[in-house]
């Protein structure tokens, strides 16, 4: 929406959490204010598919309704656990006993989230299932922006659709003005998080001009560089498979055409007789 020649930027608070065992795609979370919440928990059904833009998780070791998370007006992004089976962790520590409501507890930059426990075999103590494990890149208030092809966000809380181009740039030290793809391909984490995929824009980021402090630069710049080898292990593996099927197919082509020469051949030869 424009006013004035202004372009409206909208104000949220939002959580951004980064996969540390690889159970989840990295995550981008628009919070609504208390007395809302986000529920975060297990995938039941196609409608709680998880995304990056929901709080929805592929992992047995959830409960349904694990968690939740909001914010209040001042910025601050709370969660507590929700009478889960396998607990909610937040640094190691575990934020209420199991089937009871924990007390809210702020959540910060930097901060470990675990969402259940890693379940192992009784025989060979190997992992059959694995809890939801998350470091917590931001938390905080974040602005909101429409693109151009998108007046307004078409965002809600429990259903954010992943296909809108709306951005959000981090708000304090971390505030900036230039998007870079996000959840497929390219991540600065001393810039700016794109909240949605977008086809119009490429596979590139440009660093932001502000720079954070220091201390917390470094952690970034390692988690964007371990980021940036996951995603080059996975196109490797990706570009190895489609290049196999394809030598599957060509085989496939070859034997096709193969046989019907064979049988244009023999028939020629029967009426030639």
């Amino acid at each position: 929406m424009h006013d004035g020649g202004i372009k409206q930027i909208n104000s949220s608070g939002c959580l951004v959490l980064a996969p540390l065992n690889e159970t989840f795609e990295r995550k981008c979370l628009w919070l609504p204010v208390w007395p809302q919440t986000l529920r975060m928990g297990r995938q039941t059904s196609s409608r709680t598919m998880p995304s990056p833009s929901n709080g929805f998780f592929d992992s047995k070791v959830l409960s349904r309704a694990h968690a939740e998370v909001w914010t209040d007006t001042a910025g601050n992004v709370f969660i507590r656990d929700i009478q889960s089976s396998n607990g909610t962790f937040l640094n190691g520590r575990r934020l209420s006993a199991e089937g009871q409501v924990s007390e809210p507890v702020v959540l910060q930059t930097g901060d470990v989230l675990e969402l259940g426990i890693d379940i192992l075999n009784e025989d060979d103590r190997s992992i059959v299932h694995r809890g939801v494990a998350a470091r917590i890149e931001y938390a905080g208030l974040a602005e909101m922006q429409p693109s151009e092809h998108s007046e307004t966000p078409k965002n809600t809380w429990n259903n954010i659709d992943s296909s809108d181009s709306a951005y959000m740039t981090w708000v304090g030290t971390y505030r900036a003005t230039t998007p870079c793809l996000y959840g497929t391909n390219t991540y600065e984490g001393t810039s700016e998080a794109l909240c949605a995929k977008s086809p119009a824009l490429e596979a590139s980021c440009i660093p932001s001009t502000v720079a954070p402090l220091e201390s917390v630069y470094e952690g970034y710049n390692s988690l964007a560089i371990n980021g940036i080898l996951q995603i080059l292990n996975k196109s490797i593996k990706m570009t190895e498979m489609q290049a196999k099927e394809l030598a599957n197919v060509t085989s496939m082509l070859n034997s096709i055409q193969e046989a019907f020469f064979v049988d244009v051949t023999g028939v020629f030869f029967v009426i030639s007789s």
